[in-house]
């Protein structure tokens, strides 16, 4: 755990002078990450060569915590159940430090930190509208319970029309994918004593990529 790593960070003002509508979209302003979209809702993200479908290398975390699926250690970018707004930074670990870190991060790690229910102060809501029927929004807000706790809420989602992946039979030409995704989170912390936190989380959401 004391051994350094070269680590490269992604500050909410990047994210927000991006422009971009999504993680996978913030990241392929990183030199060295291969980023694949193959659709609004639907990228692989690889690192250092391995940009393969549904990468089983690559760990991502959200706060130190792994949010990759069982089944091949893949991620659905969609399913993270956190807003643009709401993340304070991105860490991207490139080297082979990042072995470090598991059995499923020889590619890389990305870890997505959230602003603190506790002591950060956001209250935030966009939306935006685009071709293909492109619609999304989103709120965040935060709140303190006197000095010693605080919640963050946020809801957000989007909905597309979207052509489906690979090559298409002249009969399914015009036929159209309508992802859809949509995210509540509840985040608390209670600070019981200086050394002492208590963390509470809550999230529901719906995500349709067909």
């Amino acid at each position: 755990t004391d051994a350094p790593a070269n680590i490269e960070i992604i500050t909410q003002d990047d994210i927000r002078r991006s422009g971009a509508t999504s993680i996978p979209e913030v990241l392929q302003f990183v030199t060295g990450l291969d980023v694949r979209r193959n659709g609004f809702a639907s990228a692989d993200v690889g690192i250092r060569g391995y940009n393969q479908t549904a990468n089983p290398h690559l760990m991502v975390l959200v706060n130190g915590r792994q949010v990759y699926m069982p089944d091949y250690g893949r991620i659905l970018w969609a399913t993270i159940p956190v807003q643009l707004a709401e993340i304070r930074q991105i860490e991207v670990i490139k080297g082979p430090n990042s072995a470090l870190y598991g059995f499923n991060a020889v590619d890389g790690v990305i870890n997505i930190i959230t602003y603190d229910p506790l002591n950060d102060h956001l209250n935030t809501a966009t939306v935006a509208v685009g071709t293909e029927n492109y619609l999304s929004g989103s709120a965040v807000g935060t709140g303190q319970i006197g000095k010693d706790a605080g919640v963050r809420l946020s809801l957000g989602g989007f909905q597309a029309s979207d052509f489906p992946a690979g090559p298409l039979a002249p009969a399914d030409a015009k036929a159209r994918q309508s992802p859809f995704n949509g995210m509540f989170s509840a985040d608390s912390r209670w600070q019981i004593n200086p050394s002492v936190s208590a963390f509470a989380e809550a999230i529901i959401g719906d995500t349709r990529l067909s």
